[in-house]
């Protein structure tokens, strides 16, 4: 997709975001969402397969 009116490389270089800033965002954030380090995130998730199953066969793949 192109834009009508492409910004200059000095102007997209202005409006990117620092490292700094990206890490002030995360920091906020994490800080904000505390309850995620109490929940499991990875792996611990029942999957739609082990609940609702459509043959009798087990698949484990996913």
């Amino acid at each position: 997709m192109h834009s009508p009116r492409p910004l200059s490389i000095s102007d997209i270089l202005n409006c990117m975001p620092t490292d700094e800033s990206i890490a002030a965002i995360y920091k906020r954030l994490s800080n904000y969402c505390q309850i995620d380090r109490s929940i499991p995130q990875w792996g611990d998730a029942p999957v739609w397969n082990e609940l609702h199953m459509s043959t009798d066969f087990l698949t484990y793949w996913n």
